[in-house]
């Protein structure tokens, strides 16, 4: 790490320099009284703000003013901002600046969004800088490269606001990638250790059972709620008496939920397959079942068949590493019939019953974005701006359809953002997959299947991408913690692990490229001596 006016200084000068930088560290972590009065600040910031701003902000505010105190009990300030980066994910806690409500209903980031996440980044970082301070620069260093096709696609979302027709909502969704983005470059470069990426995975399976457990209870009620600026949803066309009411839970509507169990299913069923710690094991096999039974009631069909292909990979690849026993996959599929059959009338619904041209609708809203692909091919009509450009493209072709943004992630990114994006963007997923199929292999049983749980959940995610919009803050920040894993374990994995060979199809093992020979030392052959016999006696 360079720090501007060391250029010139001797190697002596600079750890003095360095040293000087991280003193007031130090002394903050050496002083619990220093601590007390941030504990005290933060709940007098707190009070200051309720009395100042509206009551809207106030459980934003209650959760900076925790946690210093939270920090100060458990010890590991950097774990319980990690925690609040997963965690605001299913259960956001902020707000939305300038919001925009007509671009909002028809499927655009409608304002500014400011959250938990927003507020632990700058704290996560300043941590990062801290810790490499006090090491005199040999801290942990960002590791750009996995990130160059995140940038450059950010560079052409940021380009597009040129051909934007409003600006204020590309600004929206630029700042918001660029969030996603530092998460990624934090998780890829700080995550080094088996604790870590167990950990972390650890709490995005007890987001899974939270989050089902919500959203269970939401369906079983047939009641929606509301606390603390976190609510549930029921969806609105078949809200009330209705037995097929689709959940939505926390995370948003019966799509977003869908997506955001898409994505984690299979690497909780990885966490369950593994050997860590039984506790792990216990909570990630209750997040999976709870987990499924949940995106039933989504009714979501391209959640459906997402995790039925991101959980056949995993249960493949753990039986052919001889993880689980031969009998296991016939107990999974005799597991899931039992959950389909006590689902039957829901499923039956969705996929034979009329779904009031839901699926018919997204034929038209593909040709519309095609219309506008046509005529801006290269650059897009501007990020987060298809919605406010539908009536622009609209011919009366489309008067009896139904318009709202295209439920297709690709297609829309290629209209609002444009080809080079496209690519840029399919190239970062593409390498997300890569880095869990590199990781396969790796020594650790845990990490190995971890990694393959995580490939296959970007793998489903993509999957439900072609058939959704996808592209609100949560869905991304999901991403960018997944794919920050994968680039992660790509780094444990060089750093534990030998290379590798294959001997066969069906025979591969780890073993090291070069094996060094040990050396012969060369010894003398024995002097066979020759024997002399003597005949006869002797002669006087």
């Amino acid at each position: 790490m360079k720090i501007s006016g060391l250029g010139e200084l001797t190697t002596n000068e600079k750890r003095v320099a360095l040293d000087r930088l991280a003193l007031p560290l130090a002394r903050v972590a050496g002083r619990p009284a220093v601590l007390a009065i941030a504990v005290g600040l933060g709940f007098g910031i707190y009070t200051v703000g309720l009395a100042t701003l509206s009551s809207h902000w106030a459980p934003l505010l209650a959760v900076v003013a925790m946690v210093p105190s939270i920090g100060v009990v458990v010890g590991d300030v950097r774990r319980l901002l990690l925690l609040a980066l997963v965690f605001d994910v299913p259960f956001s806690i902020g707000r939305h600046l300038y919001y925009n409500l007509d671009a909002a209903k028809l499927g655009s980031l409608g304002g500014l969004g400011i959250s938990v996440t927003t507020l632990a980044i700058p704290m996560l970082y300043a941590m990062w800088i801290g810790n490499a301070l006090a090491r005199r620069g040999n801290g942990m260093r960002p590791w750009l490269r996995p990130a160059a096709a995140l940038a450059i696609y950010l560079g052409f979302v940021t380009f597009s606001i040129t051909q934007a027709s409003s600006k204020s909502l590309s600004i929206f969704e630029i700042t918001m990638l660029l969030q996603s983005l530092l998460i990624f470059i934090y998780i890829a470069s700080t995550v080094r250790t088996r604790d870590d990426v167990v950990f972390i995975v650890t709490v995005l399976a007890v987001a899974v059972l939270l989050e089902s457990l919500i959203m269970l209870a939401t369906y079983g009620t047939g009641q929606t709620f509301k606390f603390a600026g976190i609510s549930t949803q029921l969806d609105p066309a078949t809200m009330g008496s209705e037995p097929l009411s689709r959940v939505g839970g926390t995370v948003g509507g019966p799509n977003a939920a869908a997506a955001f169990l898409d994505l984690l299913l299979a690497p909780v069923l990885a966490l369950a397959l593994s050997q860590v710690r039984r506790a792990y094991r216990l909570i990630a096999a209750g997040a999976f079942v709870f987990g499924t039974i949940a995106l039933m009631l989504t009714q979501s069909r391209g959640g459906w068949i997402a995790v039925g292909v991101s959980c056949a990979i995993v249960i493949g690849y753990a039986w052919f590493r001889g993880w689980i026993p031969g009998m296991a996959p016939v107990l999974v599929i005799a597991g899931a019939a039992i959950v389909i059959y006590f689902l039957r009338n829901e499923i039956l619904a969705r996929f034979l019953s009329d779904d009031s041209g839901s699926a018919d609708s997204r034929i038209p809203l593909i040709r519309l974005a095609f219309h506008m692909i046509a005529q801006h091919p290269f650059f897009g009509v501007g990020a987060n701006n298809f919605g406010i450009n539908i009536q622009n493209y609209a011919t009366p072709e489309f008067n009896a359809d139904w318009l709202y943004t295209v439920h297709n992630r690709f297609v829309l990114i290629w209209a609002e953002d444009g080809i080079f994006a496209l690519v840029a963007f399919v190239t970062f997923l593409l390498g997300a997959l890569r880095n869990g199929w590199r990781c396969r292999r790796i020594t650790d049983q845990a990490l190995s299947i971890l990694s393959v749980g995580l490939m296959a959940g970007v793998l489903g995610q993509m999957i439900h991408m072609m058939v959704d919009i996808l592209n609100g803050r949560q869905q991304v920040q999901l991403l960018m913690i997944v794919a920050g894993l994968l680039v992660a374990l790509v780094a444990i994995k060089r750093e534990t692990d030998p290379a590798t060979e294959e001997t066969g199809r069906w025979d591969k093992i780890e073993r090291p490229l070069f094996v060094p020979q040990p050396k012969l030392v060369s010894q003398p052959l024995p002097v066979i001596q020759p024997v002399t016999r003597r005949v006869g006696g002797d002669r006087s």
